[in-house]
């Protein structure tokens, strides 16, 4: 866009050769780098860009190691279940999938909305909650790394047992039970 003071003479026009002085006058000023220069500083920037790339790949590989290592005591766990155990675990999976695939659009949207709203109430969170809140993520992700394949077995092994409660449970408590987990959950 051209900002014309005076009819005849642009005012881009009327500036172009302050413009070209001021920048004639900055390049005097400023040094330029040599060649030399450019090659030294290319050279630490390429060691420092390196190292940097061998801690992401170092941390990234102890991350890969820790989610093998949890990979394989969860199925080692698996494996000391007993028969019934894992099937009831396994029907309590399949049962939950198939309950999601048959949801209305609107159910769908509502199941989004709330974690939306999960979502903002988390991003609303004041500096002391969140603070409060990392400590808890923090204790729970080390707790978390020192479970044993045992306890992590134990932890399985109670899972399918509430399941097996639940499914005694009457319609009454089971409703009751449904509006607790969507009350705590703002569905």
């Amino acid at each position: 866009m051209l900002i014309v003071v005076d009819e005849s003479v642009p005012l881009v026009r009327r500036n172009m050769k302050r413009a070209f002085v001021v920048l004639a006058l900055a390049g005097v000023l400023v040094p330029v780098p040599g060649p030399a220069a450019a090659e030294a500083e290319t050279g630490v920037a390429a060691e420092r860009r390196q190292e940097r790339r061998e801690r992401w790949r170092q941390r990234r590989d102890a991350r890969l190691q820790a989610r093998q290592q949890d990979a394989e005591e969860w199925r080692s766990a698996w494996g000391g279940l007993s028969a019934d155990h894992r099937s009831t675990l396994v029907t309590a999976w399949v049962n939950a999938v198939e309950r999601l695939e048959p949801l209305t659009p609107e159910q769908r949207r509502a199941l989004v909305e709330a974690a939306e709203r999960l979502g903002e109430r988390l991003r609303n969170l004041s500096p002391e909650e969140r603070a409060r809140l990392q400590e808890q993520l923090q204790r729970s992700a080390a707790a978390y790394a020192a479970l044993t394949t045992e306890q992590k077995e134990v932890l399985l092994t109670r899972l399918a047992d509430t399941i097996e409660r639940f499914k005694e449970l009457t319609p009454t408590q089971k409703a009751r039970l449904q509006a607790l987990y969507r009350r705590l959950l703002g569905l």
